[in-house]
């Protein structure tokens, strides 16, 4: 019994002291943990552009947004976050994924319609 004990203290202490060994070595920064990599996300700046007499709503990462009639509004967003129409436009219906947000739309203008 008391071997088993021992053992299963043992590797509770191993279980601890990895990641934390991990974090500390020369691959630690090559190797991140999950929380790491995603507090690291790259977040890019758009501009949604309203070209019609009605305002429009999107949702970025369930954040609502409102455009009023021809305004702008600049939206950051990470990576890989997905732009749904809250509303329906001219060539778009409620729910649709408008746009999926990449490095590539750094401080692009985007018409909604």
């Amino acid at each position: 019994m008391q071997r088993s004990t021992r053992f299963f203290a043992l590797l509770l202490l191993a279980g601890t002291l990895i990641p934390a060994a991990a974090q500390a070595s020369i691959l630690g920064n090559m190797l991140p943990s999950h929380a790491y990599a995603f507090a690291k996300a790259k977040k890019v700046n758009i501009y949604f552009l309203n070209t019609t007499d009605a305002a429009r709503s999107i949702k970025v990462e369930d954040q609502a947004y409102s455009v009023a009639p021809h305004q702008k509004i600049s939206v950051s967003a990470p990576v890989g976050a997905k732009v749904i129409a809250a509303d329906s436009g001219n060539t778009y219906k409620e729910g649709d994924v408008l746009l999926t947000v990449s490095a590539d739309l750094k401080d692009a203008t985007v018409s909604l319609k």
